[in-house]
């Protein structure tokens, strides 16, 4: 990778109106008002949700935020990556996932909200994605077995949550995990003007990968 490429400001914890129940903003009016602000990109992290069996009741229509955003992004040349923030039937804990396809949605288990977090800690490895604990320090949440997790969200902007950053990131360091950092954007009110900045040839699924590896305990800053 070229030292002196090109960085491109980029959202990593992101959800839209026409998926996740709580996102407030369609996937194209949340990536032109990202664009306004000097981003480039982002990831599409809508919820992933089960019924109380532990089936799957987003799998149709999962993806429509996402391909909503993908468009518009396409239009003023703003790359934008599938990804997903999942969560059991048993438990309030959340977890991002990264380095997805968009093809690999259709491919879930129909019983994948019953897993443990070790079974489902380990499909996701198998397939060479990262799973990274989200905001794991807010009252309503449990951080979960470090061995279990690549790493956990180390910053969350969402300006209406309690998120404990800084125990996030304690937690991060004593447990040598990887970090990441995102707007929680839900509304436009929650883009932030600061972000991690991507070399522009990691922007994709398996770059982003390659990038988040880059960001263990020791890893002092947000590039923000």
């Amino acid at each position: 990778m070229d030292t002196h490429e090109q960085r491109i400001k980029t959202e990593f914890h992101l959800h839209t109106s026409e998926t996740s129940p709580c996102g407030q903003v369609p996937g194209a009016e949340i990536i032109r008002a990202l664009a306004d602000a000097g981003y480039g990109g982002a990831i599409v992290t809508d919820h992933y949700l089960t019924d109380p069996t532990g089936q799957m009741d987003t799998r149709d229509g999962f993806l429509k935020g996402y391909h909503a955003a993908r468009a518009a992004g396409e239009a003023i040349g703003f790359t934008v990556l599938p990804g997903m923030e999942f969560r059991f039937t048993y438990a309030d804990n959340d977890f991002l996932i990264y380095g997805m396809e968009e093809a690999d949605f259709a491919e879930l288990p129909d019983d994948l909200g019953r897993y443990t977090l070790a079974d489902f800690s380990a499909y996701c490895h198998a397939r060479g994605w990262l799973v990274y604990q989200a905001h794991p320090f807010r009252p309503w949440c449990q951080v979960q077995d470090p061995a279990l997790l690549d790493g956990i969200e180390v910053f969350n902007g969402n300006p209406r949550q309690m998120s404990s950053n800084p125990t996030a990131l304690a937690f991060a360091r004593e447990h040598s995990l990887l970090g990441v950092a995102g707007g929680d954007v839900h509304q436009f009110v929650d883009v932030r003007p600061d972000a991690l900045l991507v070399p522009k040839s990691l922007l994709t699924p398996k770059g982003i990968i390659e990038f988040l590896r880059t960001r263990p305990a020791s890893w002092a800053g947000f590039d923000l």
